[in-house]
């Protein structure tokens, strides 16, 4: 068997290199139904057959060891046994952890580990107690060809009465790991409140949050478009030089080996706008396959329709529409307009026979109301202004018509008719309405005209 020292050579003890060292107290935290206890089987198919963990190289794959496990909960050969075979573990190098198994004689050989799996020596350990913790010390101190402890369901082997008498275990088990250069691994459910932040929002005691090296999360993902289990990295005391810390995708294959595939991050908490991204991708895909059905054009108002059929609101579909760049335009339809959504060459080509039929109508509406607007619809240049013709003089008068002396009128005084003398006709009165003739200088009521003033009126007023 190859020991495992305080410096190995090749691995410089890590087990996952820059993730799990030789001599770590690691804790994984998870729902009941998450699958820690499938991980589990991973990591020691793993550390038992030597493959390397997710992100490594062969060349980065620790030598192979043993593994000892803490289960007294499931049926180790019909449960956990099968599944670290599945994920293809070596099963020869898996113990499982007893009394009975810690009590035996240190001068003792190791038994075969097919041996240690029955429940005839109680594998319900309390690690809490002194003299469990005692030999479980010693029993690794002398077999140095073990790599990894796993307890699986941590409550159930460290259960303890006071928060002090959980310290006491916790610093007895980090003792343990560095002196026997093994890594030793808890799984347990979340304890604290969910208000908590980093680390305590998971664990709530104090003193694992402190002494552990690393903290992982084993979590159904709220996104659903990752199927899978996430894990992530919570808190590590291993300076990788990746500030990020990647998660990574748990996916069972078909031969029912466990792969891990590098996550985004944000799958365990996707943004507003990844929810809002992938929303928008599922409308468009309910477009596409309405355009496909009406010939890849369609009124907005009928597709708007059969979209809130299906819980689509018109607000959603119009944002979708134009996240996928479709295009839409606007035709004269029964006396109103209505607008047309397509694809995009199907739109073009429409839009180019609108426009080819909007310039005949134009200029068909042009052409009727006048000549000169027909001629510039028709591309003519307007005729050049032309002087109008003057008008015909007057016919010259005959001797007879200049000797009739003309019609008789009131002439007109003043300046403007050239004259000197201010000379007015004979005011004659007029009857106003009843009978009786009205004085020069006054109106009547009926016809409204003001008579001037009599020539020997205006005598007796200049004295």
């Amino acid at each position: 068997m190859n020991q495992f020292g305080p410096v190995h050579h090749e691995n410089q003890g890590w087990i996952w290199p820059d993730k799990v060292r030789a001599g770590d107290v690691v804790v994984v935290v998870g729902e009941a139904g998450t699958g820690k206890s499938t991980l589990m089987a991973d990591w020691i198919a793993r550390v038992t057959s030597g493959t390397p963990f997710p992100g490594c190289g062969p060349e980065q794959a620790a030598p192979s060891g043993d593994v000892l496990v803490f289960n007294c909960r499931d049926d180790f050969v019909r449960k956990v046994i099968p599944g670290i075979a599945a994920a293809g573990g070596d099963v020869d190098r898996v113990y499982r952890a007893s009394e009975g198994l810690f009590g035996r004689s240190l001068e003792l050989p190791l038994p075969f580990a097919r041996k240690c799996w029955g429940n005839l020596g109680n594998p319900q350990v309390h690690l809490f107690r002194d003299k469990m913790l005692k030999p479980f010390y010693r029993f690794l101190r002398s077999h140095p060809c073990f790599r990894m402890v796993v307890i699986d369901q941590a409550n159930l082997h460290l259960r303890c009465d006071s928060e002090r008498q959980f310290e006491t275990l916790v610093e007895a088990l980090v003792q343990t790991a560095q002196q026997c250069e093994v890594a030793i691994v808890l799984t347990m459910q979340p304890d604290a409140f969910r208000n908590g932040e980093g680390v305590a929002k998971y664990l709530q005691s104090r003193s694992l949050k402190e002494n552990a090296h690393s903290v992982w999360r084993l979590a159904t993902p709220t996104d659903p478009e990752v199927p899978s289990r996430v894990l992530e990295i919570v808190k590590t005391c291993h300076d990788s030089g990746d500030p990020d810390r990647p998660a990574w995708h748990l996916t069972r294959g078909s031969d029912q080996r466990l792969a891990s595939n590098e996550a985004t991050g944000t799958e365990l908490a996707p943004t507003k706008d990844l929810l809002k991204h992938r929303h928008l991708v599922r409308v468009l895909e309910y477009v596409d396959q309405i355009l496909l059905v009406l010939g890849g054009m369609a009124v907005w108002k009928v597709r708007a329709e059969r979209a809130a059929q299906h819980g689509i609101q018109p607000r959603q579909l119009r944002e979708a529409l134009v996240y996928g760049n479709l295009p839409s335009l606007f035709e004269p339809h029964e006396g109103d307009v209505r607008e047309i959504v397509g694809y995009p060459e199907l739109i073009d080509a429409r839009r180019e026979a609108q426009r080819a039929q909007q310039a005949a109508a134009r200029a068909e509406l042009l052409r009727n109301r006048s000549p000169i607007l027909s001629d510039l619809a028709a591309g003519l240049a307007p005729p050049p202004a032309t002087t109008p013709p003057p008008p015909p003089a007057p016919p010259e008068k005959t001797s007879a018509e200049s000797a009739v002396p003309p019609a008789a009128s009131t002439p007109v005084s003043g300046p403007a008719a050239g004259g000197s003398s201010f000379i007015k006709p004979k005011d004659m009165a007029e009857t106003a309405g009843v009978g009786e003739p009205t004085r020069a200088g006054e109106t009547t009521p009926r016809n409204g005209v003001k008579h001037p003033t009599t020539n020997a009126k205006k005598v007796a007023q200049a004295g």
